[in-house]
């Protein structure tokens, strides 16, 4: 049993140094706070849905969703369900105004509360 637990540690501590490793090799490439930030652009929205998807989606939520279907019962099924209309209604919301955002030259949440609610607050 010792071997095991000396093989996880191994490939946790290997795994930690190719991502220090690329993560140095990489740095020399970035040029701007932008870069940094938003990538070169060229990720394809199919990475980016199934990069949000098992964002949302994994054990801890899956369990979680499990125990309380068996200790609420219908109530909080009734609410998983409607979970993929809350989606499609905060993409309707984001993908009207995400061209201000863009225009705006937001390269965060943040940059894009700011705009929001500066626009709130004066009208």
């Amino acid at each position: 049993m010792s071997n095991l637990h000396i093989i996880d540690i191994s490939v946790i501590v290997l795994y930690l140094f190719l991502c220090l490793v690329i993560g140095l090799y990489k740095a020399n490439t970035i040029k701007t706070i932008r870069e940094y930030t938003l990538g070169s652009g060229q990720i394809s929205t199919t990475v980016l849905f199934f990069t949000v998807f098992a964002t949302h989606i994994g054990a801890g939520s899956t369990v979680g969703t499990i125990e309380k279907l068996h200790t609420m019962g219908l109530i909080f099924a009734v609410a998983v369900l409607a979970e993929p209309l809350l989606w499609l209604i905060t993409a309707k919301v984001f993908a009207k105004n995400i061209g201000l955002f863009r225009e705006a030259g937001c390269m965060s949440i943040r940059t894009s509360w700011n705009i929001y609610m500066a626009n709130l607050v004066n009208g």
